[in-house]
């Protein structure tokens, strides 16, 4: 049963979805072709032109994933098709654990799609130059540039999910209230984002104190080592997994407890 529920959750989305992929990899393609005129002032402002509406499209894909993880959350516990989908003989966290699933997997193809559409628009040997000496002119970090972006990207994953599921667990807590339902929803989600934040600023205050200067190496102004560099980021990315474990822990025992439908 839970095959299907993810099957048809994926299908309803990437209908969406699909849409803003293309859209965006159309334009990544146009802006690569027509930068590529580098002796043509006319082709170059419009590379200009589809390079902006590039990136408005992969914050599109950002935006819109989650807003429509949301809206299917919501539509699915607690609006029209909740009532066929509470009648279904499956555990509430199953398919609390049913639209995560699909969140995970949806926000990964939009990350994936992003990398794509970037790489495509402005992929070359000189960015490339550029973008090291900019954000790493130590030479270690120049040797060492495609697990550095492996790890930014998984980070800013997590903290997709992250957000998505503050959203999951404001809709539950807004929908127990009689009035008002969708406004405490936005309340109480961005209440829990925040609160997920300082529990990610505290952990990191504690491992300060516990082991090394962390908060000294995050706002040092000289270069720090690329191996210091990895530890802090997956230092991150074990910090926001707590929160996410966490808040879905929260979010399994308020669903579990019962909903009311619109």
């Amino acid at each position: 049963m839970l095959k299907k529920l993810l099957k048809y959750e994926l299908i309803g989305s990437f209908k969406v979805l699909s849409i803003f992929y293309g859209i965006a990899l159309f334009f990544g393609i146009l802006t690569r072709i027509f930068l590529s005129f580098k002796n043509s002032m006319f082709l170059y402002v419009i590379g200009q032109i589809c390079l902006g509406t590039t990136i408005s499209m992969i914050v599109n894909i950002i935006i819109n994933n989650l807003m429509r993880l949301w809206v299917r959350f919501r539509q699915g516990f607690f609006g029209d098709e909740s009532y066929l989908t509470h009648t279904l003989p499956i555990k509430k966290d199953t398919l609390y654990l049913s639209k995560f699933l699909i969140g995970l997997v949806t926000i990964f193809v939009s990350c994936l799609v992003i990398i794509l559409t970037l790489f495509i628009a402005l992929y070359s040997n000189d960015n490339i130059e550029l973008f090291k000496s900019i954000f790493m002119p130590n030479s270690n970090y120049k040797n060492n540039l495609i697990w550095a972006l492996v790890l930014f990207i998984f980070v800013f994953y997590l903290e997709m999910v992250n957000v998505m599921q503050c959203g999951y667990f404001g809709i539950i807590l807004g929908h127990k209230k009689n009035n008002k339902k969708i406004g405490f929803s936005v309340l109480f989600s961005f209440v829990c984002f925040i609160v997920g934040q300082l529990i990610v600023i505290a952990l990191m205050c504690l491992v300060d104190l516990l082991s090394f200067d962390l908060i000294d190496i995050l706002i040092t102004t000289e270069m720090i080592e690329f191996s210091i560099l990895i530890l802090v980021i997956l230092l991150c990315a074990v910090f926001y997994l707590s929160v996410i474990t966490l808040c879905y822990y929260l979010c399994t025992k308020c669903f579990k407890k019962g909903v009311n439908v619109d």
